[in-house]
């Protein structure tokens, strides 16, 4: 913790207090106190800095927190305050507080690249890919030779917890979730109960409307031995299984599925990909705006980032310009046409993460019935994913873990 402290002010003291009397004897409390602000700010703000490395310094990381966090006080946007609270938190493993004051400094200290530095060890000790390529991408602007820069290039983000298993050396490899477990979980009759819980306030339109009757009359009549599998009851296992950090999803229309997700993990942060289509397949597609307002009423709480165009370029481009960005769950359900979806599995897939899961809709629809063997040549091109489908009722859904 090596922090630049300030010289603390030899004399004015007096003189200062001085004058505070003087204004308080003239009533001018408003301007007393202002005096009385300045003067503790130039004092106490280099005390409390020096308290706090020295604390520090004899291990007591709690006492050092107290009065970094009163020298705050005085100084809101002090780099080297805030610095100091960061790697406080970073010792104690508390990523998310770390990466709130690094984000502070990195606002209101650009040029800083102990701060910088700082946000990418928390992003990463989050497991946070947005933030991390965004310290990447901040780090390559002050400094394009940083040795941290090649570091990052090699390591990728840490897998999925919830997914995956380590336990030295992994015969079995990493993943430790496979598809039997998410489709068994997906029929269960606690997954129905949850999702029923809140899938009717989704009813948009006339074609959710029915499968939401179609659920219910599955449930109450077959109970747990109903074997029905489409996107919303997989899609909520799946958030529910492996809480991804982010999710992107091609083909949003009113935002069911994005509900989906939110709802089993609020603090998802959405990439959403569509062209926002009026009337697509005859029903009304009202666009951004009511999607995002939908997911405030499911309780979202993580950044949404809605990408308006035809996929085949937005996606393509979006990885251009974050060629680290992962994800921990996707949906493709956009274009339905055979090389369309093609191009969206294979433009997505690369960035899927070890144990995340990808959802591809509509593999058995009587409109689009060469959708099974889309489905197959992704499989070929991508063998790291174990995979599930389900045509038997319905439109049919596919998904995959990746494996690795």
């Amino acid at each position: 913790m090596d922090i630049q402290v300030g010289a603390i002010p030899d004399g004015g003291v007096r003189a200062a207090l001085e004058r505070v009397d003087e204004l308080m004897s003239k009533s001018d409390y408003t301007q007393a106190m202002e005096n009385l602000t300045d003067c503790a700010k130039a004092n106490l703000l280099p005390l409390l800095k020096r308290l706090g490395i020295c604390k520090f310094q004899l291990g007591d990381s709690v006492g050092a927190q107290v009065a970094f966090k009163h020298a705050l006080e005085y100084d809101p946007s002090d780099a080297d305050v805030l610095i100091s609270l960061g790697d406080i938190c970073l010792g104690t493993n508390d990523n998310r507080q770390a990466l709130d004051y690094f984000s502070h400094a990195v606002r209101h200290h650009q040029m800083d690249v102990e701060a910088a530095l700082g946000f990418y060890y928390a992003a990463n000790g989050m497991n946070d890919s947005a933030a991390r390529q965004k310290a990447i991408e901040h780090l390559r602007e002050l400094n394009p030779e940083h040795p941290l820069l090649a570091e990052a290039a090699r390591r990728p983000m840490p897998a999925l917890s919830g997914a995956c298993f380590n336990h030295g050396e992994n015969y079995f490899g990493p993943v430790l979730l496979n598809p039997m477990t998410l489709a068994v979980r997906a029929a269960s009759l606690v997954n129905w109960e949850e999702l029923l819980s809140f899938h009717h306030l989704l009813v948009t339109d006339p074609y959710v409307a029915y499968v939401d009757a179609y659920y219910r009359a599955g449930v109450q009549r077959f109970g747990d031995h109903w074997r029905y599998w489409d996107i919303s009851n997989v899609l909520f296992a799946a958030s529910k299984l492996i809480q991804p950090r982010r999710y992107l999803e091609i083909g949003v229309r009113r935002g069911r599925s994005t509900c989906i997700v939110a709802q089993a993990c609020p603090q998802v942060d959405i990439v959403a990909f569509d062209m926002w289509i009026p009337n697509y397949a005859g029903m009304e597609n009202p666009g951004p705006a009511f999607v995002k307002a939908e997911l405030g009423k499911q309780g979202h709480t993580g950044a949404i980032d809605f990408i308006d165009g035809n996929s085949h370029v937005t996606v393509p481009e979006y990885f251009r310009r974050n060629p680290a960005a992962k994800f921990d769950l996707i949906t493709v359900d956009g274009d339905h046409s055979e090389e369309g979806a093609l191009d969206d599995l294979c433009n997505v897939i690369p960035h899927l993460n070890p144990g995340g899961v990808i959802v591809f809709d509509d593999i058995s629809h009587p409109l689009h019935p060469y959708l099974l063997d889309v489905w197959h040549r992704a499989l070929k091109r991508f063998p790291h994913l174990a995979p599930f489908e389900f045509i038997e009722t319905g439109y049919g859904v596919a998904f995959a873990i990746a494996m690795s």
